[in-house]
C-alpha cells in the first residue's frame, strides 16, 4: 500500500521558495520562555494531581479495609 504525502499541484521546490515571516529573536526567546513556563506548570500539577490520586487510593483503601474509621476522624460522610 503507498501513502501518498504531497499535496496535488504543490512541489517541494516551490515549497522551498516560499518565505515565510518569523518574529524577531528577541520575542522568539520571549516566546520560547514563556511557552517554558507553561510547560513547568502544567508539569507541577501533574505532579500534584498524581500526589491527590494516589492519596485518594490510599485513603479508599484504608476506609475499604477497616483500617480507618470515618467516626475516629471525626469525619461524617453523607446524611447523619
Amino acid at each position: 500500500m503507498r501513502v501518498e504525502l504531497a499535496q496535488a499541484n504543490i512541489s517541494l521546490e516551490m515549497v522551498k521558495t516560499l518565505r515565510i515571516a518569523l518574529p524577531p529573536l528577541a520575542e522568539q526567546r520571549a516566546i520560547a520562555t514563556n511557552m517554558e513556563n507553561v510547560e513547568n506548570t502544567i508539569d507541577g500539577r501533574r505532579i500534584e494531581r498524581d500526589a491527590l490520586e494516589s492519596l485518594k487510593t490510599a485513603a479508599a483503601d484504608a476506609l475499604l479495609t477497616g483500617r480507618l474509621r470515618t467516626r475516629d476522624q471525626g469525619v461524617m460522610f453523607g446524611r447523619p
